[in-house]
Protein backbone atom coordinates (compact mmCIF):
# COMPACT_ATOMS: atom_id res chain seq x y z
CA UNK A 1 0.00 0.00 0.00
CA UNK A 2 1.82 3.05 -1.18
CA UNK A 3 -0.98 5.94 -1.27
CA UNK A 4 -0.76 8.04 1.53
CA UNK A 5 -3.74 7.93 3.92
CA UNK A 6 -5.31 11.24 2.59
CA UNK A 7 -5.53 9.72 -0.40
CA UNK A 8 -7.42 6.35 0.52
CA UNK A 9 -9.80 8.93 3.02
CA UNK A 10 -10.51 10.92 -0.46
CA UNK A 11 -10.99 7.50 -2.04
CA UNK A 12 -13.59 5.69 0.30
CA UNK A 13 -15.23 8.76 0.86
CA UNK A 14 -15.77 9.44 -2.64
CA UNK A 15 -17.70 5.68 -2.67
CA UNK A 16 -19.05 6.75 0.27
CA UNK A 17 -20.82 9.75 -1.40
CA UNK A 18 -23.00 7.40 -3.72
CA UNK A 19 -27.14 6.85 -3.53
CA UNK A 20 -28.22 5.47 -0.45
CA UNK A 21 -29.99 3.02 -2.74
CA UNK A 22 -26.10 1.83 -3.53
CA UNK A 23 -24.76 1.61 -0.31
CA UNK A 24 -28.15 -1.11 0.38
CA UNK A 25 -27.51 -3.27 -2.99
CA UNK A 26 -24.02 -4.32 -1.48
CA UNK A 27 -22.35 -4.08 1.91
CA UNK A 28 -20.34 -1.44 3.30
CA UNK A 29 -17.47 -3.21 3.15
CA UNK A 30 -17.47 -4.24 -0.47
CA UNK A 31 -18.23 -0.55 -1.27
CA UNK A 32 -15.09 0.98 0.49
CA UNK A 33 -12.83 -2.14 0.08
CA UNK A 34 -11.76 -1.35 -3.93
CA UNK A 35 -10.67 2.49 -2.77
CA UNK A 36 -8.33 1.14 -0.35
CA UNK A 37 -6.72 -2.14 -1.37
CA UNK A 38 -7.77 -1.79 -5.33
CA UNK A 39 -8.76 -5.79 -6.52
CA UNK A 40 -5.90 -6.90 -4.40
CA UNK A 41 -6.91 -10.63 -2.85
CA UNK A 42 -7.46 -10.31 1.31
CA UNK A 43 -6.89 -13.68 2.66
CA UNK A 44 -8.47 -14.60 5.97
CA UNK A 45 -5.56 -14.62 8.89
CA UNK A 46 -6.31 -17.65 10.97
CA UNK A 47 -4.15 -17.26 13.78
CA UNK A 48 -1.74 -14.72 11.69
CA UNK A 49 -3.74 -12.26 13.70
CA UNK A 50 -5.03 -11.62 17.33
CA UNK A 51 -7.88 -8.82 17.45
CA UNK A 52 -8.85 -7.86 20.81
CA UNK A 53 -11.79 -5.31 21.04
CA UNK A 54 -14.69 -4.98 23.33
CA UNK A 55 -18.04 -6.52 22.28
CA UNK A 56 -20.16 -3.69 23.72
CA UNK A 57 -18.44 -0.05 24.39
CA UNK A 58 -18.19 1.45 27.84
CA UNK A 59 -17.75 5.12 26.03
CA UNK A 60 -18.17 5.03 22.79
CA UNK A 61 -15.34 8.13 22.67
CA UNK A 62 -12.43 6.13 23.92
CA UNK A 63 -12.51 2.27 22.68
CA UNK A 64 -9.47 0.28 23.43
CA UNK A 65 -8.33 -1.88 20.25
CA UNK A 66 -5.57 -3.83 20.33
CA UNK A 67 -3.83 -6.45 17.54
CA UNK A 68 -1.18 -8.91 18.12
CA UNK A 69 0.30 -10.32 14.35
CA UNK A 70 3.10 -12.69 14.11
CA UNK A 71 4.24 -14.49 10.87
CA UNK A 72 6.91 -17.06 11.28
CA UNK A 73 8.19 -18.16 7.50
CA UNK A 74 10.60 -15.75 6.78
CA UNK A 75 8.45 -12.85 5.67
CA UNK A 76 7.94 -9.75 7.59
CA UNK A 77 5.15 -7.55 9.00
CA UNK A 78 5.08 -4.57 6.46
CA UNK A 79 2.25 -2.80 7.27
CA UNK A 80 -1.55 -3.04 9.39
CA UNK A 81 -4.72 -1.19 8.48
CA UNK A 82 -7.46 -0.61 10.95
CA UNK A 83 -10.68 0.21 9.68
CA UNK A 84 -14.05 1.48 11.02
CA UNK A 85 -16.23 0.43 8.09
CA UNK A 86 -19.37 2.08 9.05
CA UNK A 87 -17.39 5.56 10.53
CA UNK A 88 -17.64 8.84 8.65
CA UNK A 89 -13.97 8.28 8.01
CA UNK A 90 -13.42 4.44 7.71
CA UNK A 91 -9.74 4.29 7.93
CA UNK A 92 -8.53 4.42 11.51
CA UNK A 93 -4.88 3.90 11.45
CA UNK A 94 -2.13 2.77 9.20
CA UNK A 95 0.98 1.50 10.67
CA UNK A 96 3.82 1.04 8.97
CA UNK A 97 7.10 -0.76 10.13
CA UNK A 98 10.32 0.17 9.55
CA UNK A 99 12.61 -2.85 10.26
CA UNK A 100 11.22 -5.69 8.71
CA UNK A 101 9.44 -6.87 12.04
CA UNK A 102 8.13 -10.66 12.03
CA UNK A 103 5.61 -9.42 15.42
CA UNK A 104 3.57 -6.87 16.63
CA UNK A 105 1.57 -5.59 19.26
CA UNK A 106 0.18 -2.70 19.38
CA UNK A 107 -2.93 -0.69 21.04
CA UNK A 108 -4.75 2.54 20.58
CA UNK A 109 -7.84 4.01 21.69
CA UNK A 110 -10.42 4.74 18.69
CA UNK A 111 -14.20 6.66 18.60
CA UNK A 112 -17.24 5.11 16.72
CA UNK A 113 -20.12 6.56 15.70
CA UNK A 114 -22.10 3.49 15.97
CA UNK A 115 -22.15 -0.18 16.23
CA UNK A 116 -19.64 -1.01 13.38
CA UNK A 117 -17.20 -4.09 12.16
CA UNK A 118 -13.43 -3.36 12.82
CA UNK A 119 -11.05 -4.97 10.57
CA UNK A 120 -7.57 -5.33 11.00
CA UNK A 121 -5.35 -6.16 8.02
CA UNK A 122 -1.75 -7.18 7.84
CA UNK A 123 0.52 -6.76 4.73
CA UNK A 124 3.60 -9.01 4.77
CA UNK A 125 6.72 -8.41 3.10
CA UNK A 126 5.73 -10.25 0.05
CA UNK A 127 2.91 -7.78 -0.36
CA UNK A 128 0.09 -10.89 0.77
CA UNK A 129 -3.15 -9.24 2.54
CA UNK A 130 -4.14 -10.97 5.48
CA UNK A 131 -7.64 -9.87 7.70
CA UNK A 132 -9.37 -10.16 10.55
CA UNK A 133 -12.46 -8.58 12.18
CA UNK A 134 -14.23 -7.97 15.09
CA UNK A 135 -18.01 -6.65 14.99
CA UNK A 136 -18.04 -4.06 18.32
CA UNK A 137 -21.52 -2.47 19.38
CA UNK A 138 -22.06 0.65 20.89
CA UNK A 139 -24.16 3.10 23.01
CA UNK A 140 -25.41 5.51 20.02
CA UNK A 141 -23.45 8.35 21.43
CA UNK A 142 -22.71 9.25 17.90
CA UNK A 143 -18.85 9.70 19.50
CA UNK A 144 -17.58 11.60 16.20
CA UNK A 145 -20.17 14.31 16.67
CA UNK A 146 -19.69 14.59 20.38
CA UNK A 147 -18.49 18.09 22.19
CA UNK A 148 -14.45 17.46 22.72
CA UNK A 149 -13.54 17.66 26.59
CA UNK A 150 -10.85 19.92 25.87
CA UNK A 151 -11.06 23.19 26.74
CA UNK A 152 -10.10 24.95 23.06
CA UNK A 153 -9.91 28.26 24.73
CA UNK A 154 -6.57 27.07 26.44
CA UNK A 155 -5.71 24.50 23.26
CA UNK A 156 -2.22 26.13 23.00
CA UNK A 157 -1.05 25.84 26.62
CA UNK A 158 -1.21 21.95 26.02
CA UNK A 159 -1.32 20.61 22.43
CA UNK A 160 1.14 18.39 21.32
CA UNK A 161 2.59 17.58 25.14
CA UNK A 162 3.89 14.12 24.87
CA UNK A 163 4.25 11.46 27.70
CA UNK A 164 6.05 7.56 28.01
CA UNK A 165 6.14 5.56 30.38
CA UNK A 166 7.02 1.30 30.13
CA UNK A 167 3.50 -0.22 30.91
CA UNK A 168 4.51 -2.10 33.98
CA UNK A 169 1.17 -3.76 35.60
CA UNK A 170 -1.55 -6.20 34.14
CA UNK A 171 -1.58 -8.92 30.99
CA UNK A 172 -0.02 -5.92 29.07
CA UNK A 173 3.54 -6.64 31.17
CA UNK A 174 3.70 -10.30 30.55
CA UNK A 175 7.10 -11.40 28.72
CA UNK A 176 8.99 -8.12 29.25
CA UNK A 177 12.50 -8.95 29.80
CA UNK A 178 15.25 -6.28 30.62
CA UNK A 179 15.73 -5.48 26.70
CA UNK A 180 11.95 -6.63 25.71
CA UNK A 181 10.05 -3.84 26.70
CA UNK A 182 6.13 -2.44 26.19
CA UNK A 183 5.55 1.44 26.31
CA UNK A 184 2.31 3.76 26.29
CA UNK A 185 2.57 6.96 24.47
CA UNK A 186 -0.07 9.78 25.92
CA UNK A 187 -0.33 12.45 22.87
CA UNK A 188 -2.24 15.70 24.52
CA UNK A 189 -4.45 16.59 21.14
CA UNK A 190 -8.01 17.31 20.81
CA UNK A 191 -8.39 15.29 17.56
CA UNK A 192 -11.20 17.41 16.30
CA UNK A 193 -13.48 15.63 14.31
CA UNK A 194 -14.85 18.52 11.99
CA UNK A 195 -18.31 17.11 12.81
CA UNK A 196 -18.63 18.49 16.61
CA UNK A 197 -20.13 21.50 17.33
CA UNK A 198 -19.99 24.68 19.50
CA UNK A 199 -22.34 24.03 22.17
CA UNK A 200 -22.30 27.59 22.39
CA UNK A 201 -22.44 29.56 18.92
CA UNK A 202 -23.77 25.94 17.69
CA UNK A 203 -20.82 26.06 14.81
CA UNK A 204 -18.90 23.03 13.57
CA UNK A 205 -16.08 23.27 14.75
CA UNK A 206 -13.52 23.14 11.87
CA UNK A 207 -11.56 19.65 11.66
CA UNK A 208 -7.86 19.53 13.44
CA UNK A 209 -6.74 16.06 14.01
CA UNK A 210 -3.14 14.03 14.12
CA UNK A 211 -2.41 12.72 10.36
CA UNK A 212 1.32 11.48 11.00
CA UNK A 213 3.13 10.23 13.57
CA UNK A 214 7.01 8.39 13.34
CA UNK A 215 8.77 7.11 16.61
CA UNK A 216 12.73 6.42 16.84
CA UNK A 217 14.32 4.63 18.93
CA UNK A 218 17.88 6.25 19.18
CA UNK A 219 18.89 6.07 15.44
CA UNK A 220 16.64 3.36 14.81
CA UNK A 221 12.95 4.32 13.54
CA UNK A 222 10.24 2.23 15.27
CA UNK A 223 7.04 2.88 12.57
CA UNK A 224 4.79 5.34 11.28
CA UNK A 225 1.63 5.79 11.58
CA UNK A 226 -0.95 7.82 9.13
CA UNK A 227 -4.30 8.46 10.92
CA UNK A 228 -7.33 10.15 10.68
CA UNK A 229 -10.78 11.28 12.90
CA UNK A 230 -11.53 8.01 14.08
CA UNK A 231 -8.54 8.03 16.81
CA UNK A 232 -9.71 9.53 20.31
CA UNK A 233 -9.40 12.94 21.72
CA UNK A 234 -5.58 12.89 23.88
CA UNK A 235 -4.33 9.63 21.73
CA UNK A 236 -2.68 6.96 23.86
CA UNK A 237 -0.89 4.00 21.59
CA UNK A 238 1.32 1.35 23.40
CA UNK A 239 3.59 -0.82 21.38
CA UNK A 240 6.55 -3.29 22.13
CA UNK A 241 10.12 -1.99 21.65
CA UNK A 242 13.96 -3.25 22.66
CA UNK A 243 16.49 -1.34 24.73
CA UNK A 244 19.37 -0.99 22.29
CA UNK A 245 21.56 1.43 24.13
CA UNK A 246 19.86 4.81 23.80
CA UNK A 247 18.28 6.45 26.56
CA UNK A 248 15.63 8.15 24.54
CA UNK A 249 12.44 7.98 22.40
CA UNK A 250 11.95 11.27 19.76
CA UNK A 251 8.29 11.10 18.86
CA UNK A 252 7.50 13.58 16.20
CA UNK A 253 4.13 13.70 14.85
CA UNK A 254 1.96 16.62 12.72
CA UNK A 255 -1.44 17.41 12.06
CA UNK A 256 -3.71 18.68 9.76
CA UNK A 257 -3.17 22.18 10.52
CA UNK A 258 0.12 21.85 9.50
CA UNK A 259 1.70 21.80 13.11
CA UNK A 260 4.79 19.58 13.87
CA UNK A 261 5.32 18.44 17.63
CA UNK A 262 8.58 17.00 18.68
CA UNK A 263 9.47 15.55 21.83
CA UNK A 264 11.98 13.70 23.33
CA UNK A 265 11.23 10.96 25.77
CA UNK A 266 13.56 8.98 28.21
CA UNK A 267 13.28 5.14 28.14
CA UNK A 268 14.13 2.10 30.35
CA UNK A 269 12.86 0.50 33.53
CA UNK A 270 12.83 4.36 35.32
CA UNK A 271 11.14 6.31 32.13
Amino acid sequence: MHKTLSGLLAGAALLLSGTVADLRAESTWNAIKPAIFQDRAIHQSGDMIKLDAPYRTIDDRTIPIAINAQVSDGRSIRSVTLLADDNPMPVIAVLRLANGETRLNFRLNIRLDGTSPIRAVVETSDGALYMTEKLVKTSGQGACASPPVTDLDKITDTIGKMEFADVVTGASASGQTLINRRGRLKITHPNLTGLQMNQVTLQHIPARYIDTLTVWNGEKQLFTIESGITVSENPEIEFDYRLNGSSNLTVVATDTDGTRFKSVLPVGPSS
